[in-house]
């Protein structure tokens, strides 16, 4: 990594990003139990072994933990054994229905349980209602594994609110890209017709076609010789 890399400040979106990532530890252990279908490489036995980890070993470097919550000291162990089983057994199912040929995205987020109860669509179900579930269970579960499930409820709608963001974005860039070419081939076929004044933002759907009306017409003028080219050659 070179000097200006790294005194390069980071930027808020790049924050945004990781803050996202790191949400998604604690939001994985709990959406294992929300949701189904689960995407075979969004199961990461990496963070879910990581998570387990910490669940377990946490509580245990509280010398007074079991003397002050008594049996339900056990609950987050229980929790995080059974986390991983559940997770590991998601996991081994979508790798059969790889092998099966059956078409499931291996990044899928999965589908809530609850999406089938609601009159909702699994958006909200995903962003609201699982998040605000796993919320109540965390506040009549016993500490602190009830402040765990609080706590991965924050992070579970912190996550779902920066990946539907991120879907929001994808999708306007695939709709940005079809109005692109639309309007690059309207002004191929404008300009190749001789006309000298810029279209308005009106005509080109917002997309600004320059402030140079002749240079405009050169540049559209190549585009339009090198479709003729490539048609001549079969390209």
């Amino acid at each position: 990594m070179t000097d200006e890399n790294m005194s390069k400040p980071t930027t808020i979106a790049e924050k945004v990003d990781m803050m996202a990532m790191v949400a998604l530890f604690p939001a994985l252990t709990v959406m294992i139990f929300l949701r189904r279908k689960l995407g075979y490489r969004f199961l990461d036995p990496m963070k879910i072994f990581v998570m387990t980890v910490l669940i377990i070993v946490f509580p245990s470097l509280n010398s007074g933990y079991r003397t002050n919550y008594g049996t339900a000291s056990n609950l987050p162990y229980i929790f995080a054994v059974g986390m991983f089983c559940f997770a590991m057994f998601q996991r081994r199912l979508r790798w059969n229905d790889i092998k099966k040929g059956v078409r499931w995205h291996s990044r899928s987020r999965g589908i809530s349980w609850f999406s089938a109860l609601l009159p909702f669509n699994d958006s909200i179900v995903r962003r609201f209602v699982d998040p605000a579930v796993c919320a109540v269970i965390g506040c009549l579960v016993p500490s602190p594994l009830g402040h765990y499930l609080i706590l991965s409820a924050f992070c579970l709608f912190v996550f779902e609110a920066w990946d539907f963001d991120q879907m929001i974005s994808r999708t306007l860039d695939t709709l940005d890209s079809l109005i692109d070419s639309e309007v690059q081939a309207e002004n191929v076929d404008y300009y190749y017709k001789g006309n000298k004044q810029s279209r308005s933002l009106e005509e080109t759907a917002g997309i600004p076609t320059g402030i140079a009306p002749d240079i405009e017409l050169q540049i559209q003028g190549r585009k339009s010789q090198k479709l003729d080219a490539d048609l001549y050659s079969g390209v």
